[in-house]
């Protein structure tokens, strides 16, 4: 049995026996032509409304991660990221000149499928969001712990308006084309169905999860578009170590590390300090009191006995190796473990960061691959940072940002412009259309 959410009866529960139920509802509601007919910048402007609506929402501005998620969703930044992604957003609309005698249109890809990781609350937004700017119709996976949060959302955003050039549009113009749906990760009949589905999937996830839906069979002509597991850090030179304002990068690139606990592929776990006249120990003892200035802000309430375990375990591992040191609060709020060994350590997360110091970035290099998503940078001389960039993208990176920014969701994404990835380029060579 499948758990579907339609728009249809304000997202609330309805048991389907199989996914044909769903095609069947696209089809009576019309959902492609329904979302296809609409203005691109009347679709981002119900998204912003959307944005606006869930950061006034109470029970839903207080998960982490909303506050960015509703400024991610602006106007402006929504229009930006088309603009990036496609040139012009005008391409989603109609036919568009781009030389004498030759047009393009992006035609949406028709049924876009998520599988959605559990680790972000997010995260499903993020996915559903660019898919309804191209003008896709939806079914989206989502974790049990985010059905809530989805449903609430999709319930605001059945309720909104936007004027646009004299006509209103309506929120349930584009709800209309997205359907939620939970079942047992287990169920691989259902899995093959949706997948068989599809003329996209995305997929967010793991190593495990992302080889199993990628195996799955499907369409010739289905796009698939994976964010897999990923391995982010920092990096910072000396230079960069003697700026004054050292204590407050130290604070922003802190709220990094405690942001969903490390689970995101854009947390760090690895900090790589060049040797100069801050030692390793000093810089440790200023993120401590980072750390403790950000607990009492943000203190954790809970934390699961394997979680304290795998800390506690690893703690006591720097605490026995005379080569090895470590700083951490009294609970299990925090951890630093510092040591010289310059590998990427496997990630503890919640709240654990490795600290290291190298001679140069020379040692940096060997450990990058393309499982390299983020790098946290703090190069003070243009120039170095410039060329640290050009030779760590080359062998994979796929982002470099400030500390405080890294788990900031952008385009491109894990090397991708996904909007591209979600439309169908479609050209016209010939006579001008408007001349007869």
């Amino acid at each position: 049995m499948i758990n579907a959410y339609l728009s249809d009866n304000s997202f609330s529960l309805t048991e389907i026996k199989n996914l044909n139920e769903i095609s069947v509802f696209f089809h009576k509601k019309k959902s492609m032509e329904s979302i296809w007919k609409i203005p691109v910048k009347a679709i981002i402007g119900l998204l912003d409304n959307l944005g606006k609506s869930i950061m006034k929402n109470s029970m839903l501005n207080k998960h982490e991660g909303v506050s960015y998620l509703c400024l991610w969703l602006r106007k402006k930044n929504l229009l930006n990221l088309t603009r990036l992604s496609l040139g012009n957003e005008n391409f989603l609309n109609e036919f568009i000149a781009i030389n004498n005698n030759q047009w393009l249109i992006a035609q949406p890809r028709g049924i876009v499928c998520h599988w959605i990781a559990g680790n972000i609350l997010t995260l499903s937004m993020f996915s559903l969001v660019q898919s309804l700017i191209t003008k896709n119709i939806n079914i989206i996976k989502v974790p049990p712990e985010s059905i809530d949060f989805m449903i609430q959302i999709m319930k605001i955003l059945n309720d909104l308006e936007f004027n646009f050039n004299e006509k209103i549009y309506k929120g349930r113009d584009i709800s209309i084309a997205v359907v939620l749906i939970t079942y047992s990760s287990f169920n691989k009949n259902i899995n093959v169905h949706l997948s068989n589905m599809a003329d996209t999937k995305i997929i967010w996830g793991g190593g495990e999860a992302v080889k199993n839906i990628v195996s799955l069979p499907q369409k010739e002509t289905c796009q698939t578009i994976v964010y897999g597991p990923k391995y982010s850090f920092c990096v910072f030179d000396k230079e960069f170590l003697s700026l004054n304002e050292i204590k407050e990068v130290f604070s922003n690139l802190v709220r990094d590390v405690i942001a969903f606990e490390q689970n995101g592929c854009s947390s760090p776990h690895v900090l790589f300090f060049e040797k100069g006249n801050i030692s390793l120990q000093k810089i440790a003892e200023i993120l401590k009191d980072c750390f403790d200035e950000i607990s009492k802000k943000y203190p954790r309430l809970f934390i699961q006995s394997g979680v304290a375990y795998k800390i506690l375990t690893t703690r006591a591992r720097y605490y026995l190796d005379p080569e090895k040191n470590i700083l951490n609060s009294i609970n299990c709020d925090w951890t630093i473990l510092i040591d010289n060994e310059i590998k990427l350590e496997e990630p503890v997360g919640y709240r654990t960061i490795f600290i290291k110091s190298i001679d140069s970035f020379e040692q940096i290099f060997p450990l990058i691959n393309k499982r390299i998503q983020t790098i946290g940078i703090g190069i003070k001389n243009h120039k170095k940072r410039k060329n640290f960039c050009m030779r760590a993208s080359f062998l994979g990176v796929d982002r470099f940002v400030k500390p405080g920014m890294m788990n900031n969701i952008e385009t491109p994404w894990d090397g991708m412009m996904m909007l591209s990835r979600l439309v169908r380029w479609v050209s016209y060579k010939g006579d001008d259309f408007e001349k007869e």
